[in-house]
Parts: C-alpha cells; structure tokens; sequence
C-alpha cells in the first residue's frame, strides 16, 4: 500500500462508546454516543459533540447526560436539519409495561440562545416498531443521502427481536418524522442502507446472514414487498461454505458494495455486486478483494463519495469513493474505487488498498464513520488540498479518534462549465486495468528474455540444436567461461541427464545410439556409452584425435555393411594401452581441458578405442 499522509486526534470520554456520526453540513461537527447502559455501574449514558477541527485535538463542544434509568445510546445518525436520530431503549420498567419511546430526536444546532453556554437537547421520543419486546432494541439507525436539500428518509432495524423489522420514516425541518411504514423480516437485518435514485423514489437494500434483499420506496407506495436477491455459495468438498455478510452500502443505484466474513472467520471479502434489472436477477459480482490474511474477521463498514451527485460528476460522469473496513485486530484498512460512466453505464474500477491504520483503539472498534466532502465555493487549482476528509472511529475503550486525511482537487474539464464544483479524489486515478495490463506485459516480457538467456546457454554448451545461433553472436572468451564455470548442478536442473561434452561430433556411418549415416551427434552420448560400459554397443572402432581446439571422434564399421567415408576407411591409432604414459597424460588434460572428462573417469572405458596423435605446448612425445 501506497504511503498516506494523514494526521490524527484522539479523546478519551468517561463512558464507553458505541456510535458516531458527522454533521452533514458541517464536517467538522462530530456526534457520539455510548455509556453503561440501564444499570447501578455508575457510568452514565451521554450524547456528546465534538468539534474536529483541529487534525491534532478535539475538543468537546456539547453534550446530554441520558437517563440512568433507561439504556446507553446504541445507534445514531445526523440529519441535514441539524437533528440527531438516536436509538435509546426506555427503562425495563416501562419496555415491561409495554412502552418503549426507543426513537429519540436531539437538537444539536447550538444556537438555540445567545450567551448560553451550548447545549443539546432532547426534541422528542416516539416508538416506531410495531411491537414492544423485552430484549429488542434499535440495533441500526440510517438515513438516506438527498440528491437535493429536502427531507432525507431513514431506516431503522430491531435487533434480538423474535419478529425482526425494518420502519421507515422521512426527516422534517424539526421535531418527529413522518412515518413510511414497516417492512417484516424473517430474520434479523445485519445491515441496512438507502438510496434516492430520482426526487421522490428511493431503494432499500438490506441483508441477513446470506442473502441480499431490495425493496422499492415511491410516493404511492410507502414500502413495496422486499424481494431477495439470490448470492451463490462457496463450496468445499461438495458442502457449502458461504460467507457471512457483515455490511452493505449502496455506491451507485446499480452497485453495492458488501462485506463478508469467510467461512469460520478465515478472513474477510469486500465485493462490488452489480444490480441487474428486475427481470434479469440474481446479482452478479464484478469486483472483489481479500483482506490481508491477519485480518480475519472484520467488524464495520463505511464509506463516503468524494463527489456530492449534484456536483462535478454530472458533467465528468465520473467520481472515486473512499471506503473504510474496521477489523477485529483494532485496524482500519482504507479502499479506493473509481467510477466511470460508459455505454453501458457507470463502471467499477479495482478495488484498490489505499492504506492500514493498526492498533487505532486499545479495545475493539465499535463504530467508524466519515465526513462529507463540501464543494469550495471559489475556483480550485488542480492538486490543490484545500479539502480534507475526515474518518472517525469508537470503541468500548472510551476512545474517539478521528484521522484527517488531505484529499486533492482538479477543475472539471467541460469547456462549458468551467465554474462547476472542481472534481475530488484522495488518490489520482488510473484507467480500469492499465495497472493489471501494464504488469502482465512486463511479465510476458521477462518471461522470453529468460527463455532466450536460456537457449542461448544450452547452445554455447552444445545441449540443444541451434535454433539462436548464440555461437555465431557470442564471443569465444565468453563460451569458454560459460562452458567451464557454469556448475553441472545448474544444468542439470535445466535438463536432468548426465553431460559431459559440449562437441558436435560428425558420424560416418549408422552407429548403434540410432542416427543416421549422414548426422551429427554429440560426443557426451558416446561418452555416456563409455560410462554405461555400452562401447560395444557402438558395432565399431572409435578413433579420437586432437585437431586444433577440437576433438574429433571417428566411427569405423568393422563389417563394412554401412556407407563410409574417405576419413573412416582406415582407422588409424593407438589402443589406451599402446599409448605412452605422456601421451595418456596429454589426453586426459586434454579431455578433462575441454571438459570431456570428469575427474573420476576410470581409464577402462577407452576399451576398444583408439587415439591418434595429440601434441600439447611443452609436452614432449615418447613414443
């Protein structure tokens, strides 16, 4: 992963933490929740605000000391209208007497009267699930991104329920919402999110443990039956093994983005899945990736569009989300992935790593959030990073920490529209695949410049027929050291036979190692007849001789049946015994020299072969 530059804050706060959320119109305005819930351990239950603008200290601003009676904030998401929808459960005494105002609305505009240190305060309580249970609660809480500055639907979910549901609501200026119906589910919703696709018409997607489901929210209709969209599992050895989804989000109104624990926590997958049309289903995954395997189970999902839909990206048609994993390690990895539309649509690039914060809290990651990304008003130069995104996390150590990272700028570049919003993007993108291609090619390329490295060895030493001609190119000085320096072992794992000699030895006649009359054979195969004590099998005389650099072997047929040549009718030479004793030292330096011989080559080999003459420098012939 690239290196990122980046700056963080931390605060510790007296009470554990269980939620967080940004202001939306107000980047720097941070909300968190927690505390020890409906119980006599004398730790309080708090919404506090923090303000984050400062990368290297935060500051509290505001808070709300919650009922001790009644339990910890469990969730919570922040409304253009400058409200805080948070889910509390009412005390066990009330939810007992079948009253639960779990749906809690707080005012964090802090401004509500000048001179008055700030503070928040509760607008209203309501319930919103159709039935009261001991053990449910508000186990999510979200609200839909507008394309405009209108009301924002929202979505909450039970959780241990034994009638598991989803109730929907829209935001208004102040006080409570609007309810939008309920949606039952056959198990609980793991994860839940909205999107607005045109000014009135929303989707909904949400998932259980292995199955993704869509439901299609319009003015006419407050929620329309949810429809399921088939996920196909991963097998091993013929039994299913799927992943467990852990969260979902929408990027486009075509593609989600999903992340799964694998089977038995063996690690954990981010998938970009493609929504099809209604009667083209099931989805269809086209961008995945792996976590690094000491990640194994991850624990939270977000992400943020660096580009608001209204912006630069209806001209450019084109944006980069920035996505954040928490992991049971206490880690937070980054992601990128850039879309582009095309003919066929907006298209997915990888998803590629950006970077991994490790250790961010001492206990585990409870909720982590980002900020949005508000356009700068005046003319922005490229590279400009007058922008910063900001990504919170809280855990049950008590701890927020909010990372600042820069994000960079570049004009739109339609002519006409030069005074549109400037595009943002915290990594420069790169085209779909160049990446990819750009290594394969370099690859392939390596590949055949071995290959030929290779051949043209395995020719200098006389191994391979000579398709290269590397000895025709190479310089003698440099055969030599090739022939005598490169180790035996080394070619011998290139071609696992035993070699000797490197000559190309002319043949006279049809020998018994099956060549024609008329090729060429090398002179280690005749060698490895001497090794193997298979010289009789050669049906003839060999005859060795020293001409210049070279050896020459010779192959006298005794029958005279086959063909012979000029230089083959008479065999000429000495028997290894009939040779002098400077003779045989000349011939087995001369051998061993060219690398013909290994050291330990027993002499009776030479068993009905006859050498000629070799003369060496200053070797004096006795014979």
């Amino acid at each position: 992963m690239a290196p990122l530059k980046s700056s963080s804050a931390k605060i510790t706060l007296p009470y554990p933490l269980y939620a967080c959320d940004f202001d939306p119109a107000n980047s720097t305005k941070l909300v968190v929740g927690g505390g020890g819930g409906a119980s006599r351990t004398g730790v309080g239950n708090k919404i506090t605000v923090l303000d984050a603008s400062n990368p290297e200290k935060l500051v509290e601003v505001a808070d709300i000391e919650l009922s001790k009676e009644e339990d910890n904030p469990t969730s919570l998401a922040t409304g253009l209208n400058h409200l805080v929808y948070a889910g509390v459960n009412a005390s066990p005494q009330d939810i007992k007497n079948g009253e639960n105002s779990h749906f809690r609305i707080y005012d964090i505009s802090l401004e509500h009267e000048k001179n008055v240190q700030p503070n928040v305060r509760e607008e209203t309580k309501l319930r919103l699930f159709s039935g009261v249970e001991k053990d449910s609660y508000q186990r999510i809480t979200r609200l839909a991104k507008p394309l405009v500055s209108k009301s924002q639907l929202g979505a909450i979910t039970t959780g241990l329920a034994k009638r598991s549901e989803i109730a929907l609501f829209e935001t208004q200026p102040s006080g409570a919402p609007k309810k939008r119906g309920s949606l039952a589910c056959k198990a609980e919703a793991v994860d839940v999110d909205i999107i607005q696709v045109e000014e009135e018409s929303h989707l909904l997607a949400y998932c259980e443990d292995h199955d993704i489901f869509l439901t299609e929210i319009t003015p006419k209709t407050d929620i329309s039956e949810s429809e399921c969209i088939p996920i196909t599992p991963l097998t091993s050895g013929g039994k299913p093994k799927t992943a467990t989804l852990r969260a979902l989000r929408w990027l486009t109104k075509d593609h989600l983005i999903t992340l799964s624990n694998r089977y038995r926590n063996t690690g954990v997958v981010l998938e970009i899945v493609k929504i099809t049309p209604r009667k083209f289903r099931p989805a269809r995954t086209v961008k995945s990736i792996r976590l690094p395997k000491y990640i194994t189970k991850a624990t939270g999902l977000c992400i943020v569009n660096l580009n608001n839909a209204t912006s630069c990206i209806n001209t450019q048609n084109e944006t980069q989300f920035v996505i954040a994993v928490a992991g049971h390690n206490r880690s937070i990895s980054l992601f990128t992935i850039d879309f582009k539309l095309d003919a066929e649509g907006f298209k997915p690039s990888d998803i590629t790593p950006l970077f991994t914060f490790e250790d961010v809290h001492p206990l585990q990651i409870t909720g982590i959030s980002f900020s949005n990304v508000t356009p700068c008003s005046d003319t922005v130069k490229v590279s400009s990073t007058s922008q910063v995104l900001r990504l919170c996390s809280v855990g049950i150590s008590n701890t927020v920490v909010v990372h600042t990272l820069p994000i960079f700028s570049a004009p739109c570049e339609d002519s006409n529209n030069r005074g549109l919003d400037p595009r943002y993007f915290i990594v420069k993108p790169c085209g779909t695949g160049v990446l990819r291609r750009a290594a394969l090619s370099i690859s392939v390329i390596l590949v055949v410049v071995i290959a030929i490295i290779i051949q043209a060895l395995l020719e200098i030493r006389g191994e391979v027929p000579l398709y290269l001609g590397a000895r025709e190119h190479v310089p003698a000085r440099w055969q030599e050291a090739i022939i005598r320096n490169i180790p035996q072992v080394s070619m011998t794992m290139l071609r696992p036979t035993f070699t000797i000699t490197r000559t190309v030895v002319p043949i006279s006649t049809e020998t018994g190692i099956n060549v024609d009359s008329t090729s060429s054979v090398l002179l280690e195969d005749l060698m490895k007849k001497f090794v193997a004590g298979e010289n009789h099998g050669l049906d003839g005389v060999v005859v060795l001789s020293g001409e210049g650099e070279h050896i020459k072997a010779i192959l006298h047929r005794q029958d005279g049946g086959a063909e012979q040549t000029k230089d083959s009718e008479t065999p000429i030479g000495s028997t290894w015994e009939d040779l002098s004793e400077a003779q045989k030292l000349i011939w087995i330096d001369r051998l061993k020299e060219l690398g013909e011989l290994p050291e330990d080559f027993p002499a009776i080999v030479f068993k009905g072969v006859l050498f000629g003459e070799v003369i060496a420098a200053g070797a004096v012939d006795d014979s």
